[in-house]
């Protein structure tokens, strides 16, 4: 998967040199950090964020063939968690 998601990322960036990626391994979860050239965050991350969601909708879609669930981090991202909710009064 890791390959994938180079792939991806390398064709996207002007400077697929500096394509720098980190497997953070717990459980059956994989974050795979990626961290690019300043000037090519926003090719990866795309217009609205569209690029990531777009590798974030094929991981997704890859996770079942191996048993482990894969995410991806850009850069120094953190994503808020979910709401969750439980209480429908407003």
């Amino acid at each position: 998967m890791k390959q994938v998601i180079e792939l991806i990322v390398k064709s996207l960036v002007e400077k697929p040199e500096a394509v720098v990626l980190e497997d953070v391994v717990d459980g059956d979860n994989v974050t795979v950090k990626v961290k690019v050239a300043d000037g090519d965050m926003g090719r990866v991350i795309g217009k609205g964020g569209a690029t990531v969601t777009a590798i974030r909708t094929i991981l997704k879609n890859c996770n079942s063939r191996d048993g482990k669930r894969y995410f991806i981090q850009i850069g120094d991202e953190v994503r808020a968690p979910r709401k969750e909710f439980t209480d429908a009064s407003y």
